[in-house]
């Protein structure tokens, strides 16, 4: 059920401990981390595409387990160091990360390279299940893996994980300013760059399009009958044994708070039809905002263009993504 987080007696004194606690809860539904180290950025190679530097390659996120990027760099790098951003793409079987570095292909979902021309380092990673994760096997195939290896974690904290490793890979590199990184996704791309943004303060600014999607009004996300289940395992159980998640989504956003964060949310959107259900959500967020004296930095963007990202949508989230990092010297992102 969607809830209030804090009420009109809590403090922002007493909002560390809130948070604190909400964090541990949503954290601990994603299942045992194993332990993993920073795998260095590999160069594979380097080329030129839609009139920006690419440069492909890989890094490790566990012992054996590596993930394919490309980086994307803005026409002037070297003279200062520049804002950055992780672009988390949609379920795309065929363009995986490229789907967010295509604009002939994907026009409305090209956020590396509008964000590149507006002056970004940017770096997009496949999605665990898509790109060379899913070379010779299936969609379940992968789950199984991921089951069979971790059977105490899940999906969701294995793409947290990727994205992550993402922006070590930003805070390391020597164009990026690392005060100055931001997140934008669409769809899945969207509910990640939400896991992301609340459970790394590296993220100064998130730009979410169709990612808020209450697990009470769309729990077949997350769970299944099966208490073998692979995606969540935890959160699978709790909802068997209670009938109720263990969160919900206001207090996944509540930890984004203060940092800026942009959510785009169509009201006639097929995948997630109980509109009034994501807006209450971020209405219960927008509080915490509010409580920590940065109202400013919480954003709904409503809109009537199905499940997508339209020009004018994507601009205006752009711009508040700049002032969230104090970014001004910008270039309009759209080709």
């Amino acid at each position: 059920m969607i809830q209030d987080v804090v009420t009109r007696t809590t403090s922002a004194a007493d909002w560390p401990s809130i948070r604190k606690a909400i964090h541990s809860r949503i954290y601990y539904s994603m299942g045992e981390f194993p332990a993993s180290g920073r795998g260095p950025w590999k160069t594979v190679r380097k080329y030129q595409a839609h009139g920006l530097e690419h440069e492909d390659g890989t890094f490790e996120i566990l012992p054996g387990w590596s993930c394919d990027g490309t980086i994307v760099y803005p026409q002037e790098t070297g003279k200062n160091r520049c804002p950055a951003a992780v672009c988390i793409h949609e379920t795309d079987s065929e363009l995986y990360r490229f789907n967010c570095l295509s604009p002939d292909k994907k026009p409305d979902r090209a956020y590396g390279i509008e964000l590149a021309r507006r002056g970004y380092v940017c770096i997009a990673a496949d999605q665990y299940g898509f790109g060379d994760w899913a070379k010779g096997s299936s969609e379940q195939g992968n789950y199984d893996k991921l089951a069979r290896e971790f059977p105490s974690w899940s999906l969701d904290g294995i793409r947290l994980l990727i994205q992550r490793r993402a922006v070590d890979i930003l805070s390391d590199h020597p164009f990026v300013d690392s005060k100055k990184i931001a997140c934008i996704g669409h769809s899945l791309g969207g509910r990640t760059a939400v896991y992301l943004a609340a459970f790394d303060e590296r993220v100064k600014a998130t730009a979410a399009s169709t990612g808020v999607s209450p697990n009470s009004t769309n729990v077949f996300r997350n769970c299944t009958t099966d208490p073998a289940d692979s995606k969540s395992p935890r959160l699978n159980e709790g909802v068997l044994k209670t009938g109720i998640p263990a969160w919900e989504y206001e207090e996944l956003l509540s930890l984004v708070a203060p940092r800026g964060l942009v959510l785009l949310e169509p009201f006639n959107d097929l995948y997630n039809l109980d509109f009034e259900a994501a807006v209450a959500c971020v209405m219960k967020a927008a509080s915490v905002y509010k409580l920590l004296s940065r109202p400013e930095n919480c954003a709904l963007i409503c809109h009537g263009r199905g499940h997508d990202t339209p020009a004018e949508m994507r601009n205006y989230a752009y711009s508040l993504v700049d002032r969230s990092l104090g970014f001004e010297n910008r270039k309009m992102g759209t080709a």
